[in-house]
């Protein structure tokens, strides 16, 4: 489930998965991110983390959920444990 006007959704769109265990195809690399919306640190299954293209400190990261969800509360397992783990 995806919204056309989410931003994030966009960017989710954008920016294929990318396994974590494969470093030297961290979707951060200058190839990678050339033709993106979003300077990439993590693209998962689930979740995407990102620079934010107005950061409110040097390296001010967001962190969505691939899919599009209304309230927090309707977020998967999957997508939350993810979050749990990048958060703690």
């Amino acid at each position: 489930m995806s919204s056309d006007r989410c931003p994030f959704c966009n960017i989710g769109a954008t920016n294929p998965p990318v396994p974590f265990t494969e470093p030297e195809s961290n979707p951060a690399s200058a190839d990678a991110i050339s033709e993106t919306t979003a300077h990439m640190i993590l693209s998962t299954d689930h979740v995407l983390a990102f620079l934010d293209i107005m950061p409110l400190t040097r390296g001010h990261v967001l962190l969505a959920s691939r899919r599009h969800y209304e309230m927090l509360g309707d977020m998967g397992v999957e997508a939350g444990q993810e979050v749990y783990i990048l958060l703690t």
